[in-house]
């Protein structure tokens, strides 16, 4: 499971101010369709990893390789 951690905002509104609180909520499983795959992939994984959750991906059978690439292109710049 990701690890917890605390973004706390402030918005002011007309009324007076709210708060909230960013922090994972565990995996994330992604399935995509075949007709835009690296858009929707990227769409799903992204904020999914900005929030520090794990996430699953299920890419159409038609289409594996654009998930598969993107996997890879992460973990090189990771280890980078």
């Amino acid at each position: 499971m990701a690890k917890r951690f605390r973004l706390t905002k402030c918005r002011e509104a007309k009324i007076g101010m709210g708060y909230y609180y960013r922090f994972p909520v565990g995996i994330i499983v992604a399935i995509t369709p075949f007709n835009d795959p690296l858009n929707l992939v990227a769409h799903k994984v992204g904020p999914a990893i900005a929030s520090g959750n794990a996430i699953i991906v299920k890419p159409a059978p038609a289409t594996p390789l654009s998930a598969l690439l993107l996997a890879e292109a992460f973990e090189k710049a990771v280890t980078a």
